[in-house]
């Protein structure tokens, strides 16, 4: 990789920290399109996979620009390891037995359907939901879930190539899930 060896450097650096003292992360590259940010990501991708680091990504894609929460949908795909699961079923049981949910988000679950294809039978309770308490029980659930995967993996979490993107969480979400990642570099 030609260039950005600084960048590369402190990225590792921050990277080894990590390691060091493991607690979930997450980490934002900025920047305008065509600087090399996806050539930096790559470099350091192949770095972590060498080390058997956790890692997770979520990436903005132009197509998807309208699908609800899609860079999230990837990273917990990912973190709960239900890209090899086709059947919905299957992967409503990897979800329940590896998360084991607290029976007070059990009427919430079917929320989960849409953004990680499985089929949550929905609930008196979601059906009568107004279309913003429905959001921020979505919002509620999805930082749920990666609280748990992130005390699981302790993953590293990037998100990348999201210029343009809103990602619906919200500032109070955002907020929660950044406590999520106390170590983070922007």
């Amino acid at each position: 990789m030609v260039g950005y060896q600084t960048e590369r450097s402190r990225l590792i650096n921050w990277v080894e920290a990590h390691l060091q003292h493991p607690s979930p992360s997450m980490m934002v590259i900025q920047g305008e399109a065509g600087i090399g940010k996806t050539q930096l990501m790559n470099a350091l991708l192949l770095w972590i996979q060498a080390q058997g680091i956790s890692y997770a990504i979520g990436s903005g894609d132009a197509i998807e620009r309208l699908t609800p929460y899609y860079p999230w949908r990837q990273i917990l795909r990912q973190l709960l390891q239900l890209d090899d699961l086709a059947d919905p079923q299957t992967r409503r049981s990897s979800i329940s037995q590896s998360l084991q949910l607290p029976a007070e988000l059990s009427p919430l679950t079917s929320l989960l359907n849409p953004i990680l294809g499985v089929n949550f039978p929905e609930t008196a309770l979601i059906q009568d939901m107004s279309p913003s308490v429905h959001a921020e029980n979505t919002r509620f659930i999805l930082l749920e879930i990666l609280r748990r995967c992130c005390e699981t993996h302790q993953p590293i979490i990037f998100l990348e190539t999201l210029n343009g993107w809103t990602l619906p969480l919200g500032a109070r979400s955002w907020r929660s899930a950044s406590s999520l990642f106390p170590s983070s570099l922007s």
